[in-house]
């Protein structure tokens, strides 16, 4: 029934404009439900149900209840297919960066040089006739043009003069970040691998952990596992005393590889991050399409250009769609200037 049942979506996100999604037939009717409306639509399987919603906490960090259907078909579209997201050889999961996830940042950052500026957190966006100020703490940068990266809850947090329009307003309060939480835990050595295991799990039970990964160093001079809290897990989760947390991790990750002798454990909850407010990226509730994504969803306002993983139409939430919304927007720039 999984199998089924996916198979179906990939039919259906085949259809989806990722370009211009509001030319996507069906478009409103099924922006109008949730991914479970659709699941429970098209199948009583509870194990395929079971599965099917562990799909959306994995991806999108959220509950099949949270989540626009047409904004699921659209992320499959945009990725090339269901299982590019969920497999990992040649897949999303297939590798990650040795130079860590900033790596592509940081690489970016040592080409631009005294251009970067850090610690400089924007406050307020002023449109003037021929130009635009960008206000931080300490100073005022002035500008022809903006680009703004940031996801949809970070720009909530800036003021814009004058206002921005209902349009991008509404696709922000619509475009809520993921509930997640990331934690490691260090090992001597990845000791499960000397009994053939991966190291790798999905976890079905009502544990706090729905997914575990093998993220040990490449020469495996020390065992790390990363293990995910995801959606309605994190809101119970993330209410326990730490060291609760901890335990609850280190309790999942046992069921995986069998006992060791953990060195650290460290966790992140992104739901708590005082600037993106969750992850992995932003989905988008239902409605919020039809409602204000023609409009809203990434049109210049003025001078003021939108980027960001949110905006891309191939690989949308992942680094490469943010590298793509950066030229995309650039383009723009230079198109309109």
């Amino acid at each position: 029934e999984y199998e089924r049942v996916t198979a179906l979506l990939d039919d259906l996100a085949r259809t989806v404009d990722t370009e211009q999604p509001w030319r996507t037939p069906c478009f409103a009717e099924w922006d109008a439900q949730t991914a479970l409306t659709f699941f429970r639509a098209n199948t009583d399987d509870e194990d395929a149900l079971r599965r099917l919603a562990l799909t959306i906490q994995g991806v999108w960090c959220a509950e099949p209840y949270e989540i626009s259907f047409f904004h699921v078909l659209f992320y499959i579209a945009s990725a090339g297919g269901y299982r590019q997201l969920m497999d990992t050889a040649d897949c999303a999961q297939d590798s990650r960066f040795t130079t860590g996830a900033d790596g592509p940042a940081h690489a970016i950052a040592a080409l631009l040089g005294s251009g970067v500026r850090l610690g400089e957190r924007v406050r307020r966006i002023e449109q003037h006739t021929d130009s635009v100020h960008v206000h931080t703490d300490t100073s005022v940068f002035e500008a022809r043009r903006a680009i703004v990266t940031l996801p949809p809850e970070a720009v909530r947090a800036i003021d814009f003069h004058p206002r921005l329009p209902v349009s991008r307003t509404g696709w922000l309060s619509h475009s809520p970040m993921g509930r997640v939480a990331k934690a490691h835990v260090l090992y001597a050595k990845p000791f499960w691998r000397d009994a053939g295991l991966s190291g790798v799990a999905t976890l079905y039970d009502d544990g706090a952990v729905g997914v575990v990964f093998d993220n040990s160093p490449p020469d495996a001079s020390a065992g790390v596992l990363v293990a995910f809290v995801y959606g309605d897990r994190l809101s119970a989760w993330s209410t326990l005393p730490a060291t609760a947390r901890r335990e609850a991790v280190l309790d999942a990750v046992t069921k995986v590889v069998g006992p060791g002798e953990p060195l650290d454990y460290t966790e992140k909850v992104w739901s708590w991050d005082p600037y993106v407010h969750g992850g992995y990226e932003a989905y988008v509730a239902p409605g919020g399409w039809t409602g204000y994504g023609r409009y809203g969803w990434r049109m210049p306002t003025g001078a003021v250009h939108w980027a960001g993983s949110e905006t891309a139409s191939v690989w949308n939430g992942y680094i490469d769609g943010a590298i793509s919304s950066g030229y995309r927007a650039a383009d723009e720039v230079l198109r309109d200037r």
